[in-house]
Formats: structure tokens, C-alpha cells, sequence
């Protein structure tokens, strides 16, 4: 008995050490991910426990979401709880470690709920299963995990901290690479604009030269002059998008349906070249929303590119829609390609999702608004922005500017 009872006091101060060690440890870490995952691995490894998970905040998201698990094998991938859910309520009443097992606890075989606080405001919270050997938590474990919540919380802020620099320097290598193609697609459009106006001209002289000997030529020449235009239209347009909006710059009553129309023309190329004939529905009586035209453009153009990169392999259908939704206007852009995979979605606004839409989503999150994806197998996949709409009808709008 004595042997055990020596044994078991040895194995509770190396875990103790394994923990202290740990705790430390944590702030040198600068990856979220990376974090998160190591907490969990740790106290599982050290006290030994059945299962364990870590909930972090999502403010833009208004709630709390599973970031990574062990040893439990039959919980959701996409575990949430949301702003007013009775445990994260509890957990901002107690501010402290909540022991037990009833009510969502129990649902989850969790004993203990370890907190993180950042003053005022609810990190996130660790959930413990119960110890593989049936022992019972001790004090000594308790006053352990209110250290280690402690350390968390410095180790996830310095993360995050770390997170929104790189986010903020991809925002600003973005800006640079607009800012870069603003002015060769100027130098560009000086460089076209002469031979389209040449081969306009050259084309509208022998049209009226030679109109009504051959209806063939006719149609050839009408035909050039058309595209000349055409194509320096689209030129024109790619310089519009490529300027970044000065900055002090107030915003504008923007037309989205003359954005969306913009848009399709820019993304023309790529989406035909999917094989995709894109698809617009916009009623003329759209409300008109503030902002900076040519940053919503980019972010509808990103949409498109984003479409038309899902359907690259196989061809498929985009649809544009937009409409008036609870004194907002929802633009949807949908397509018919793959479904995104549950926890690829879950992440696809983060940097590492990819530049161009978690900019898009800086941008419509900078307008007041909402970007967000749904995706689902046999139907595809949507991108929903929602807009502020302006008070001002849009042909008011219009006039306006």
C-alpha cells in the first residue's frame, strides 16, 4: 500500500512539472494552431484524461468554437457555442474553474471547464475529461489548471497578436501589389490606346468606303470596330480597379448593380475560359449602398475568380443574384463546382485560406458589412455579402453622381 501510495504521489509531481514546464512555455509560441493543438496534447498527456478540447473566441463570429480536441472521437468537427449559451455565461458569472458534470458538460463526458480571461473579456475555455485511472481532480490539480489558464491566456494573445500582424502585412503587401498594378495598367492603357484607336478608325473609313458591296465585310467591319471599343472599354475599366481609393476619401452612393455588371465584364475572360456562361439577376430597383466603388468591386471580381477557379476542370454554372434584405442589400455569388470541405470552410477568410478572400472580407467587414460561404455537396457553393442599404433610392443615387 505504502509502494502505491509513494508511486502515485511521484507520478502526480512529474505531470505537475510537465504542466508547470508546459505553462511556460507557451508564450514562445506564435502560431494559434500550432498553440492550441500543444495545449490540449499536454494536459492529456500529463494527467492522463479521457478527452479534452479547447474553445476559442471568434469575435467576428460572436462565438465560442472548437479549435482542437483529443480523444474524442464522436464530437463534431465544428463544435459551437454561441455569445449567450448558458455554459459561457456561467463561465463569465464564476471567472473561475467550473467542476461538475450535468447539462452540456455532461453531454460531452467533460469534468472540469478551465477559463481564460483577457481582463473582462472570455478567451476561450479548456474542457477535461475524467482521469483514464477513475481518480477523482484534487486541489492540487485545480490550483494547477488556474496556473496553466493563466499562462494560456498570455501564450493565445500573444498568438493572436502575432496573427493580426501577419494579417495586417498581407493586407499591405495587397495594397502595394494594387497600388503596383494601378500604374502599369495606366502605362498600359497609353501604350493600347493608340493602335485600338487606329484600328477603330482604319475599320469605320473602309466601312463607309466600301458599305453595301459585301454584307460579309460589312458585318467583318462593324465587327472590328466593335471589339476595338470593347476592348478599350475593358482597359479602361482595369484601370479604374487597379487605383486604390485615396485615402480620406468619403464614400459614395455606389450603383452594385453597375459594380456587378463591371465586374463580369473584368472576370469575362477566366470565367469563359471555365467553360461557365455567368448568369446576372438584379432587380433595377436595388437600394444603392455606401462605399468606395472600386474597393466593392474588387471584392466581386475576387468572387467571380474564386468561382471560376472551383470550376476550372469541369465547367459548370454561376449565378449573380442580388436583392433587399431587412434594410440590407445580400449579394450572392454561387457556383456549381465541388463542395469546400467543413473545416477548409471554416477557415477560408483566415490568411492562409488565401489572400484573396480574406482581403475581400477586410473590405466588406471595413463597409459595415458581412462576407460569408456555404457549401454543400450536389449544390455547390455560395459566397452571401450583405451591405447597409443607403436610405436613398438608386436612381437617386445615380443622379447624384
Amino acid at each position: 500500500m505504502w509502494r502505491w501510495l509513494t508511486r502515485q504521489r511521484r507520478l502526480q509531481q512529474r505531470y505537475h512539472r510537465t504542466l508547470a514546464a508546459a505553462a511556460n512555455g507557451m508564450t514562445r509560441i506564435k502560431e494559434l494552431p500550432r498553440l492550441c493543438r500543444l495545449i490540449v496534447y499536454i494536459v492529456n498527456r500529463a494527467v492522463g484524461l479521457t478527452n479534452s478540447a479547447l474553445f476559442l473566441h471568434q469575435p467576428a463570429r460572436g462565438r465560442y468554437e472548437l479549435v482542437a480536441v483529443r480523444y474524442q472521437h464522436l464530437m463534431p468537427t465544428e463544435l459551437i457555442l454561441e455569445e449567450g449559451h448558458e455554459t459561457v455565461e456561467m463561465l463569465k458569472r464564476q471567472r473561475g474553474l467550473v467542476v461538475g458534470q450535468s447539462g452540456w458538460m455532461a453531454q460531452w463526458e467533460w469534468r472540469v471547464l478551465v477559463p481564460s480571461f483577457s481582463n473582462e473579456r472570455l478567451l476561450g475555455f479548456l474542457a477535461l475529461g475524467a482521469k483514464r485511472t477513475g481518480a477523482r481532480y484534487t486541489p492540487d490539480d485545480l490550483e494547477l489548471f488556474s496556473t496553466l489558464a493563466s499562462q494560456a491566456t498570455l501564450g493565445i494573445e500573444n498568438a493572436m497578436f502575432f496573427e493580426e500582424l501577419k494579417a495586417n502585412e498581407a493586407s499591405l503587401i495587397q495594397s502595394e501589389k494594387l497600388a503596383t498594378l494601378g500604374h502599369l495598367a495606366s502605362g498600359l492603357m497609353h501604350e493600347l490606346k493608340n493602335p485600338l484607336t487606329i484600328i477603330s478608325g482604319e475599320a469605320q473609313v473602309y466601312l463607309e468606303r466600301f458599305k453595301g458591296k459585301d454584307p460579309e465585310v460589312d458585318a467583318l467591319l462593324a465587327s472590328i470596330i466593335e471589339e476595338a471599343h470593347r476592348a478599350s472599354e475593358m482597359a479602361h475599366r482595369v484601370v479604374r480597379f487597379a487605383k486604390p481609393a485615396p485615402e480620406g476619401v468619403p464614400r459614395q452612393p455606389v450603383d452594385l448593380r453597375a459594380l456587378l455588371e463591371a465586374a463580369l465584364v473584368l472576370a469575362s475572360y477566366p470565367v469563359r475560359a471555365s467553360r461557365v456562361e455567368p448568369r446576372l439577376e438584379v432587380p433595377s430597383d436595388l437600394p444603392a449602398v455606401e462605399g468606395h466603388a472600386t474597393q466593392l468591386q474588387e471584392v466581386f471580381l475576387n468572387l467571380l475568380l474564386q468561382a471560376s477557379d472551383a470550376l476550372k476542370d469541369g465547367g459548370g454554372a454561376v449565378e449573380v443574384s442580388a436583392g433587399a434584405v431587412d434594410g440590407q442589400v445580400e449579394i450572392r455569388v454561387k457556383h456549381s463546382g465541388p463542395a469546400i470541405a467543413p473545416r477548409k470552410l471554416a477557415r477560408l477568410f483566415e490568411v492562409d485560406g488565401g489572400l484573396r478572400l480574406f482581403v475581400s472580407r477586410r473590405i466588406i467587414q471595413a463597409h459595415g458589412g458581412t462576407l460569408k460561404a456555404a457549401s454543400a455537396v450536389g449544390e455547390g457553393t455560395t459566397f452571401t455579402v450583405r451591405l447597409p442599404a443607403r436610405r436613398e433610392p438608386i436612381q437617386a443615387a445615380r443622379s447624384a453622381r
